[in-house]
């Protein structure tokens, strides 16, 4: 999930499509230089690490993959403590 750095609908609605655009912009760019026969073709990306095309396309699709697993996760633990404190939680003495 993202950082929400302001309270403004507006400004985290633009923070999320400019995130969400750039990440399509990769995929696109990647796809098109595999397409174009440059799959072991070798970049250095940006932390120093030379990747070929091939990588950066199992790393863009990996990220979406590990989002999703992330919310299930999240939600099933959600689920599991809010069924615990059902059960087993405090009870008011008045």
């Amino acid at each position: 999930m993202l950082i929400k750095m302001t309270n403004s609908k507006l400004a985290n609605a633009i923070e999320t499509l400019v995130v969400l655009l750039a990440f399509i912009g990769l995929v696109v760019f990647v796809w098109l230089k595999i397409e174009a026969g440059g799959s072991t073709d070798q970049y250095i990306a940006m932390s120093g690490v030379k990747l070929s095309y091939i990588q950066a396309w199992y790393i863009c699709l990996g990220i979406p993959v590990l989002l999703l697993l992330s919310l299930f996760l999240g939600w099933f633990l959600r689920r599991d403590e809010r069924d615990f404190k059902k059960k087993y939680g405090k009870k008011h003495n008045k």
